[in-house]
């Protein structure tokens, strides 16, 4: 199945056209809400300093250990896209994850938490 998005010149309404294929082609439009075509866009939270000083600290403590984000995510259990998106500081990071990746790294968790300036 194959969606195409159609902004109409005159209301400003997003058409979708659905190609479903089978044994013949049907095609069937279907109009959406302006607010439906909004769902593809990404929720971005604003940036953090904090954020910003754990995503770097990450980065260091893992360096210095020559581990990949990869041998790092599994040894904590956690996804290797999250973590990189934790050391993009894009993602926000819960304490349980904090001390999950400390304990794999085998260092406290609040060293990942300290300014290079402290």
């Amino acid at each position: 199945m194959t969606a195409v998005v159609r902004p109409q010149p005159t209301t400003g309404e997003m058409k979708v056209v659905m190609i479903i294929w089978s044994t013949e082609c049907l095609l069937k439009q279907v109009v959406l809400k302006p607010s439906a075509c909004n769902l593809s866009r990404v929720k971005r939270t604003p940036k953090s300093k904090l954020r910003d000083v754990v995503a770097r600290n990450l980065r260091l403590f893992r360096a210095e250990r020559g581990w990949s984000q990869e041998r790092l995510a599994n040894e904590a259990g956690l996804n290797r896209t999250y973590l990189s998106a934790v050391e993009r500081s894009e993602q926000n990071i819960s304490i349980d994850n904090l001390a999950r990746l400390a304990e794999a790294m085998q260092i406290e968790a609040s060293k990942l938490l300290i300014t290079a300036d402290a």
